[in-house]
């Protein structure tokens, strides 16, 4: 087994980790090979790690995908899109666009 990595997460992120599975380990390592696989990674040499995943106890819609990534069938994961929501009021938020002028 090799080192722990460790890596900051907001609350909000955590929380998402919780609904995925009780295992936080376990529900970051799903995730973690299913945005893999939506960027297009090649993923053969996780396949003990996806077989390992298998034996997890995560939500529905996360095991549906890990095993039709097993089973070799592409996933409905390969079109992913994001919606930011508004900022926390502890977050500075700049705009880099900002000072950009355009004349017409």
């Amino acid at each position: 087994m090799s080192a722990p990595i460790r890596v900051r997460l907001s609350k909000p992120l955590q929380a998402a980790l919780g609904q995925v599975s009780g295992n936080t380990s376990a529900a970051t390592r799903a995730l973690l090979i299913l945005g893999l696989h939506a960027a297009g990674y090649d993923l053969s040499a996780l396949r003990r790690d996806l077989a390992l995943l298998l034996a997890e106890q995560l939500d529905a819609p996360v095991m549906a995908a890990l095993a039709a990534l097993a089973e070799g069938r592409r996933t409905a994961v390969g079109q992913v899109s994001y919606t930011p929501a508004e900022p926390a009021p502890d977050m500075e938020v700049e705009d880099p666009l900002g000072t950009i002028g355009i004349e017409v």
